[in-house]
């Protein structure tokens, strides 16, 4: 769960309510955070969706519960690739892409450790 300075829960409804000029890209390590909750199954909006209405133009998420010995290793994947491309037209859809394609290759029979991850935006 997402908290400010002094705690208190971030509601999706108050980061959709949040309009962030210049935000270019978020990325949503914590588990489940391009799902909504069974309790608002029929809805649209998750916390992936609510930093793209925010104002972020790139936001990654999960799908489901991620693998906590993979994800900082993703984690550091997705950024190394964005920091290596000096001339910043590197899409984080490609950095994604590559990382996925990479863990996939090393864990070809395990896709809930690779397979999680999604990218939203342009």
């Amino acid at each position: 769960m997402l908290h400010d300075h002094d705690r208190t829960p971030f509601r999706v409804l108050d980061l959709s309510r949040l309009r962030l000029r210049n935000a270019e890209f978020a990325f949503l390590s914590a588990c489940d955070t391009a799902r909504t909750t069974a309790r608002l199954s029929d809805e649209a909006i998750h916390p992936l969706a609510a930093f793209q209405i925010a104002g972020f133009s790139q936001v990654v998420g999960t799908l489901w519960r991620v693998d906590d010995a993979v994800a900082p290793a993703f984690s550091r994947q997705i950024y190394g690739e964005l920091i290596a491309d000096r001339s910043g037209a590197l899409c984080a859809s490609v950095a994604v892409h590559r990382t996925v394609r990479q863990l996939s290759k090393k864990y070809p029979n395990l896709p809930s450790v690779w397979a999680a991850h999604v990218h939203a935006g342009a």
